[in-house]
């Protein structure tokens, strides 16, 4: 009879043993998920403001060469985005030593595909037709993605692109994390013609050109509103 007393009290030993093992388990692949969660948008969110920080005003070169008023693109299911997408175009392209056949400005897209934002660029800013872009997923988990844009002192969702934002603003929305809103500062002292003359000195979109250009215009500064990702963390 003791012995079989023994028996039962080590087995509900075993069984609360095992059962706080597999709790302190699923704890940490839990924190181990957040963590995770945490560093890919912290990572989004820092290739967000180096993009804007250095956008520049550029219009799109058609076929034709004919270059577009407006100085980005965005809107609706622009590029197929499952949201809104935005294009444009950004100073700082890294070209060590010219060594790349290609200036420094670089064409940057980013838009919302199958729940996961991606960021696309191309070789050149003007690619030559049928040129696909190269694709990086940033973070998924993405419901909606919106742009919205400080113009005249105010921030508006509607502009017809042909005049230059002094910041821009991402939403997000997460289906773990609900709404995230970051302001990005753009550089400021640029003109229309500026860009262009600058990538025709570098070479723009001629593949026999090797000079890297300029880089950086120094504006990757947040307006203020960078502790929206903490807020929403907790």
């Amino acid at each position: 009879m003791e012995m079989l007393l023994a028996m039962a009290v080590f087995a509900m030993l075993g069984l609360a043993t095992a059962n706080v093992m597999q709790q302190v388990i699923r704890s940490d692949e839990i924190s181990q998920d957040a963590q995770g969660r945490l560093k890919a948008l912290q990572q989004t969110m820092s290739m967000l403001e180096r993009d804007f920080g250095q956008m520049i005003p550029r219009g799109h070169r058609d076929a034709f060469g004919e270059i577009s008023p407006k100085l980005f693109e965005y809107g609706d299911n622009l590029i197929d985005s499952d949201a809104q997408g935005i294009r444009f175009y950004r100073l700082g392209w890294l070209n060590p030593q010219g060594r790349l056949p290609r200036g420094a400005i670089q064409q940057v897209i980013y838009r919302l595909e199958e729940g996961v934002l991606q960021r696309q660029y191309t070789l050149y800013p003007d690619p030559v037709e049928g040129e696909e872009p190269i694709s990086l997923d940033l973070l998924d988990g993405v419901t909606d993605l919106k742009f919205a844009f400080y113009l005249e002192d105010k921030w508006v969702t509607q502009t017809d692109a042909e005049s230059f934002p002094k910041g821009v603003a991402v939403e997000l929305e997460l289906e773990d994390l609900g709404v995230i809103r970051r302001h990005f500062l753009l550089a400021d002292g640029y003109t229309q013609e500026e860009p262009q003359e600058q990538e025709d000195n570098n070479g723009g979109n001629n593949p026999g050109s090797g000079n890297p250009g300029s880089g950086g215009s120094g504006g990757n500064n947040d307006t203020g509103s960078g502790a929206d990702v903490g807020e929403n963390q907790t």
